[in-house]
């Protein structure tokens, strides 16, 4: 008996120990990067001190957890063959990996480029953040302490265009991967491994989610610290269920809203199941003793104040939280039902991105389930840890339906990934046959992939406006083909639904390439109006060296060029001896008049092309004064 519990108490030891080194080596590597980043010459002697403190103190904490760690996994014989669980897990991440290095170098444009300016801003001056943590963790009003904390760990890491937070983003996108493969695993417990790991790496390729993974907005990082939580829940590793929750719920308003929509149903289920446990309501009450009351009590009085204080602190663009929630109103800061709204999202969330497919999908297996007895009486499922999902998605797919400020299509990433999750509950639920398992899931993830980088689903091009990209169109998510038929001007957020936008700034970068840019070109573009294009952002340089664009600033160097931008009705007689025109192909409506106005004082060289596969193309004139 002693013995029992000697090793009960050594196994909580080291699955403790293991989660606080796991954390631990977060905040290691976040302070080894700093001092070899290039954000450190602006930074004060406070900060340089505190990081060289931390540098001292982080690794020796890291080495105790992880020696105890590791006395515990020798004692408890952890050591030995790795599981096949532990196989499918490295392939699923090297796999994620080696997918995400390729989509590494996305520009921010529309609001990821507002965010990289303020992540860039606090890397250049972290004495907020690090000195005054609570105010300065909000970001255009949104809570943003998790997202800034993730972010970091890549941003302060030196690459060649400053964008060091798409590594850490890449890692933790395997990482989410890997952890959907454990929560399939408790779904469907008595399934093979690699039933779960297919289901898992198809949900991890989902077109929003795979194709946003480059971008700096707070969806993403919310979706991904969403998956780790419901992982750590659901696989008992408590102390990083909280830290997790944490960041999820300093990771925007909508993150705080699921960190408790998630904590508040983890105790009800906790509940249930330790009375169901206890043999009924009644044999609990019995067992319970005063101390358990108070407990319970103060936990509860604590959730409520710290609700009461959340709901009071201003996020959402300076508006309290308990006014967001109000229902009906004025304005888009409030749950309502607006039918433009309403159609708009029922359109993102199940028509978009093949979703219409996974719906029938999931509407055919519901069938199959009611019709078919054998199917209906399989016990393969874990309904408690699938309800627990369920609910999740309904509280945030809630959300998205009646709040009108959610209106772009990356506050779709959650719904869709575990919409696209529940999907492939049911296909396992339903095809026992391996071979026919397998197919359906290849057919599927080929689907998912392609689509992430090409916009292929017939059914999104025929509903949604277009947006011409020269190749294979785009679509723009804010209104259907019956509205408007081609989107002429900036996509924007609404044009972010897959990775096929950051195709046209590859091609803009294999032009400047081509004409061996070195800042002696005026750039003129096609767009007429003060919107956004390829070439808006003053800061984003051209780097000859490394031949791509990047956010570094040039102090001095010689190898990075600003690119000159104008339009061509304005200015056109103050252009350099010679210039690009540049036709950005949905915004092409003026290059005739263009042209022609630019050949009186131009000779133009040109047309010439450049191609991103079947994703777009660009075309661009060279201009010599006559």
């Amino acid at each position: 008996m002693y013995n029992v519990k000697k090793k009960k108490s050594l196994e909580i030891l080291y699955s403790v120990m293991a989660q606080l080194s796991v954390i631990m080596a977060l905040f290691v590597w976040l302070f080894a990067i700093a001092p070899f980043s290039y954000y450190r010459q602006e930074w004060t002697d406070d900060v340089l001190k505190f990081v060289h403190t931390c540098n001292i103190i982080n690794p020796i904490v890291f080495a105790v957890l992880l020696a105890v760690t590791l006395i515990c996994a020798f004692k408890l014989k952890k050591v030995g063959k790795p599981s096949t669980a532990m196989v499918c897990s490295a392939i699923i991440f090297v796999v994620s990996i080696v997918i995400r290095v390729n989509m590494l170098g996305t520009y921010q444009w529309s609001d990821a480029q507002l965010y990289y300016t303020q992540m860039d801003r606090i890397a250049y001056y972290p004495n907020g953040i690090l000195f005054d943590t609570f105010k300065s963790g909000f970001i255009f009003g949104h809570i943003s302490h998790g997202f800034i904390f993730v972010t970091m760990l890549g941003q302060l890491f030196n690459v060649p265009n400053a964008m060091g937070f798409q590594y850490s983003y890449m890692v933790m996108g395997a990482v989410a991967a890997v952890c959907l493969f454990y929560i399939f695993k408790k779904i469907f417990p008595k399934k093979k491994d690699y039933v779960s790991a297919i289901a898992a790496f198809i949900v991890s390729i989902h077109p929003i989610f795979l194709g946003l993974s480059t971008t700096i907005h707070m969806e993403y990082p919310l979706a991904v610290l969403f998956i780790y939580v419901l992982c750590a829940y659901l696989t008992q590793k408590y102390v990083l269920m909280f830290f997790w929750l944490i960041m999820l719920g300093t990771c925007k308003e909508t993150g705080a809203m699921m960190a408790f929509s998630m904590l508040f149903f983890i105790v009800v289920y906790e509940i249930a199941a330790y009375v169901k446990k206890s043999g009924g309501i009644k044999d609990l009450i019995k067992k319970l003793k005063p101390g358990h009351y108070v407990g319970f009590g103060i936990f509860l009085i604590a959730c409520v104040a710290a609700f009461i204080k959340i709901i009071n602190i201003p996020m959402w663009g300076g508006n309290k939280i308990k006014d967001v929630l109000k229902l009906g109103g004025e304005g888009t800061m409030n749950f309502q039902f607006n039918s433009a709204h309403f159609m708009m999202k029922v359109r993102q969330l199940f028509v978009l991105n093949f979703s219409w497919l996974w719906l029938l999908i999931l509407i055919a297996c519901i069938v199959i389930c009611i019709v078919v007895p054998t199917v209906r009486k399989n016990k393969a499922i874990d309904v408690r840890v699938f309800s627990f999902i369920l609910i999740q998605y309904f509280v945030y797919t809630f959300f998205l339906l009646f709040f009108l400020e959610a209106k772009q299509t990356r506050y779709n990433i959650l719904s869709d990934t575990l919409f696209l999750l529940i999907v492939m509950v049911m296909v396992i639920r339903v095809l026992e046959a391996e071979k026919t398992y397998i197919c359906v899931s290849a057919v599927m993830g080929l689907l998912a992939f392609v689509e992430t980088f090409i916009t292929i689903d017939p059914v999104s091009l025929t509903v949604f406006t277009r947006v011409n990209t020269g190749k294979i169109p785009m679509v723009w998510t804010a209104a259907t083909r019956n509205e408007l038929e081609y989107m002429d001007t900036n996509v924007g957020d609404f044009g972010y639904y897959n990775y096929q936008y950051t195709y046209m700034d590859k091609a803009v970068d294999k032009m400047l390439d081509r004409v061996d840019y070195q800042g002696w070109y005026r750039v003129v573009s096609s767009f007429v109006e003060q919107t956004e294009d390829q070439f808006v952002n003053p800061d984003l340089l051209w780097d000859s060296v490394n031949r791509v664009r990047t956010y570094k600033k040039a102090d001095g160097e010689v190898n990075l060029h600003a690119i000159q931008r104008l339009y061509y009705m304005e200015e056109v007689v103050f252009l350099d001896h010679r210039a690009i025109y540049v036709e950005i192909p949905w915004s092409r409506n003026h290059t005739e008049d263009a042209l022609l106005a630019l050949g009186e004082s131009y000779n133009i060289d040109g047309p010439y092309t450049v191609s991103e596969g079947l994703a777009c193309s660009l075309t661009y004139y060279i201009l010599y004064r006559k």
